[in-house]
């Protein structure tokens, strides 16, 4: 059994078409990956227009936003409101800063070593997320108190570090016209 399927199974509510429940919560996430293209898709117009540096502040302060939204969530929380809006505050500000982000670790790199810089920030990438995503979860089961506790606290933090991405990313010095 996957990790993905395990929640529908165990919380598939009792008396209902565990089929409907099911074609449900895909359904509940399918706007997400619409977000991520509509803004990946937006991104060349809109860093034409304001540049790389602040349409990478402007997707991660999106993003960060969800993630705060997505640590008020309670039990009584709805479909709606609790997962698909603020998921789509997330994926919408993911989908902002994807390009800028390869766009600035590739300018300025000779044509022999961008696939180098390309695979090295892939790379990073992954082990970022594997390595966040750990510590997060690592935080939300060993936060305890009411059921959603731990998981408000991971994603508070989760918010608090993406907002300090866009601070930092204000901080760091224009080395190259791509920056701006």
């Amino acid at each position: 059994m996957s990790c993905s399927s395990w929640p529908r199974r165990c919380y598939a509510p009792k008396g209902r078409s565990r089929h409907w429940w099911i074609w449900r919560w895909h359904l509940a996430f399918l706007p997400h990956t619409f977000a991520i293209i509509v803004a990946s898709k937006a991104t060349p117009r809109l860093a034409g227009r304001v540049g790389l540096r602040p349409l990478l502040v402007a997707g991660a302060l999106i993003s960060a936003a969800g993630f705060a939204w997505q640590a008020t969530n309670t039990p009584e929380s709805g479909l709606l409101t609790g997962i698909v809006l603020p998921g789509l505050l997330i994926t919408g500000g993911m989908g902002l800063t994807s390009a800028p982000i390869a766009l600035i670790a590739t300018a300025g790199v000779g044509p022999g070593e961008a696939g180098l810089v390309s695979g090295i920030l892939n790379s990073s990438r992954q082990v970022g997320g594997s390595l966040g995503l750990a510590a997060l979860t690592t935080l939300a089961a060993a936060h305890t108190g009411a059921p959603t506790s731990g998981y408000a606290l991971a994603f508070g933090v989760c918010a608090g570090v993406v907002a300090a991405g866009a601070v930092a990313v204000l901080a760091l010095p224009k080395t190259s016209k791509a920056c701006d």
